[in-house]
């Protein structure tokens, strides 16, 4: 189970009590098409609190895929991922219900004011349970703190967080998550470069600091974009990729009709740049990804090619 989920539960109102009591009887009942309607008819903020608050619940919607086509109407109306996800390091599955579960805590954090201190928590929570917008919205803002001071102790807790959300981006999101990391990778190696470009003396502890650490940043862009790589023929891949709405946008402005051909332009680059260096990285994604995909009772089949 999922972390996030053990959290503390929410109290519920009578109104929320009531409901709760209401959908545990009709699961004992196991009338599914009641209790499909019920769900469906909820906001996601109100499913979040009211089924996070029960164990029972919990354990049930975690535990039974009876109500999978209800969770995926509700997740369809709000353009969130409507796929069970398997992640790449330890076959954790990031379930439908996961994903309601999500949505829900990501519109509370929208509806709340910008410096209201609960909004870091909702966040936190979405980002324990792994759901793609909320890891996309904490990098930026650990981004944002690392570019205005990378060695101040907020920057080092920034820095930690990330590299946690860049790692599980991939592992949870495959194929586009790590494409996403590579552009968050990119960002900072940028950011960072041009920060070594403004000292005076390029010699000094405090630049060369710097430089590596955006050395750092580039290897690892170039291993999450061959990482990526190494996942387009899998039909698998593929599917995870179009259920994310930022992946289906992404391929249609920067990838054109051949996802091949845009990892041929952007390794070609880094593999004229780094040399040597290029080929450790590439050793070191490919063994790592052959024993990801060997643990995989599924077996990913390559895509068929015209």
């Amino acid at each position: 189970m999922v972390n996030a989920l053990k959290s503390t539960q929410v109290p519920l109102n009578p109104k929320d009590k009531q409901i709760v009591r209401l959908i545990e009887k009709i699961i004992e009942k196991k009338n599914f098409i009641k209790l499909s309607f019920i769900l469906e008819k909820m906001h996601p903020t109100d499913l979040y609190r009211r089924l996070n608050s029960s164990i029972k619940l919990k354990h049930f919607f975690l535990h039974n895929d009876a109500i999978d086509n209800a969770w995926t109407r509700v997740l369809k109306r709000y353009n969130f991922p409507q796929l069970a996800l398997i992640r790449l390091d330890n076959q954790r599955i990031l379930t439908l219900f996961h994903f309601v579960l999500g949505l829900g805590i990501m519109l509370e954090f929208f509806n709340l004011p910008v410096r209201d201190p609960q909004k870091m928590t909702l966040l936190n929570k979405c980002c324990e349970l792994g759901i793609y917008a909320g890891l996309v919205i904490r990098c930026k803002i650990n981004i944002n703190t690392l570019k205005s001071d990378c060695f101040s102790p907020r920057a080092k807790i920034a820095e930690e967080m990330l590299t946690h959300d860049l790692y599980v981006l991939g592992q949870q999101y495959w194929q586009f998550g790590f494409i996403q990391a590579a552009n968050f990778d990119r960002q900072i190696a940028d950011a960072l470069f041009a920060r070594y470009e403004t000292y005076t003396d390029q010699n000094s502890e405090q630049a060369i600091s710097v430089y590596t650490k955006a050395m750092q940043y580039r290897c690892a862009l170039v291993r999450n974009l061959i990482s990526a790589n190494l996942l387009e023929n899998y039909v698998l891949a593929e599917e995870i990729f179009d259920s994310l709405p930022d992946a289906v946008k992404f391929a249609a402005e920067y990838m054109g009709h051949s996802k091949s051909q845009w990892y041929i332009d952007q390794l070609g680059f880094f593999k004229d740049a780094l040399g040597e260096k290029y080929s450790e990285l590439e050793s070191l994604a490919t063994t790592e990804m052959s024993a990801s995909l060997s643990k995989f009772k599924l077996k990913l089949k390559p895509k068929a090619t015209d």
